[in-house]
């Protein structure tokens, strides 16, 4: 990702409706998994850290970012000891496992995968979970994955098949941000008439219009956890190594 970005996301993080949405969401299924109260978590590809802390009411949380002002930044608002790695051949904290391995929107960065996916698998404790997202619909494929230096989107049966394939037993995968996916087709057609370099979506709407999108995000909670959604702007899955 454009060092720029980093930047602007550690700005908008804690505001803009996308990001607070999704920590919504991911608590709500976080809650649901019943993890220890001791349990260690490791966030890869922690961004400047906007969803430690929503992580750390579940436990011990570690992290791993490429991104030096990332790293840092996240130290600094949540005290989360992050280190340098990246996938699939820097992981750090050597022979420690852990309870929940998360990765938001981090698959889609790796140009090796699946090779990524099965090399977590000796990272995982007994009995622990991988909870993924992804961005979905790959005809959606467009500057705003350019700009965040993605390889791809994917649909439901690729997800699949890369998490069975690297050796997971999949336990639930859905689309999500589904409510607004009008409005993501349109942000995207903009995206391509202004021929600019930035992305419609890393913008904060007017404060009305913010919360009434997070709202809306929000009630996509019950929808995601049956996993009825048909279609989204992205993936949710998760794993466990059977």
């Amino acid at each position: 990702m454009e060092i720029g970005k980093y930047h602007e996301m550690a700005d908008i993080e804690n505001r803009h409706w996308w990001f607070r949405g999704r920590r919504y969401l991911f608590r709500s299924v976080l809650e649901d998994m019943q993890l220890p109260p001791d349990a260690h978590i490791l966030e890869l590809g922690c961004g400047t850290g906007g969803n430690l802390s929503m992580l750390q009411s579940f436990g011990e949380v570690f992290a791993v970012e490429m991104n030096e002002f990332s790293r840092e930044h996240a130290r600094m608002s949540t005290g989360v000891d992050v280190q340098y790695g990246k996938l699939p051949d820097m992981i750090p904290y050597e022979g420690k496992r852990f309870d929940l391995i998360c990765m938001f929107d981090v698959l889609e960065h790796i140009k090796n995968d699946a090779e990524a996916l099965a090399v977590l698998r000796s990272r995982l404790s007994p009995g622990g979970r991988m909870l993924l997202t992804v961005p979905a619909t790959k005809w959606m494929f467009g500057q705003h994955d350019k700009m965040f230096h993605h390889f791809r989107r994917y649909t439901s049966r690729e997800l699949s098949d890369k998490i069975s394939g690297a050796g997971w037993e999949l336990l639930a995968l859905s689309y999500f941000n589904t409510l607004l996916f009008p409005l993501a087709v349109f942000a995207r057609l903009l995206d391509i008439v202004s021929f600019g370099d930035n992305s419609t979506g890393m913008k904060v709407p007017p404060t009305a219009i913010n919360q009434l999108f997070y709202r809306v995000f929000r009630k996509e909670k019950t929808l995601l956890k049956k996993s009825l959604f048909p279609f989204g702007l992205s993936l949710m899955a998760i794993a466990c190594v059977s």
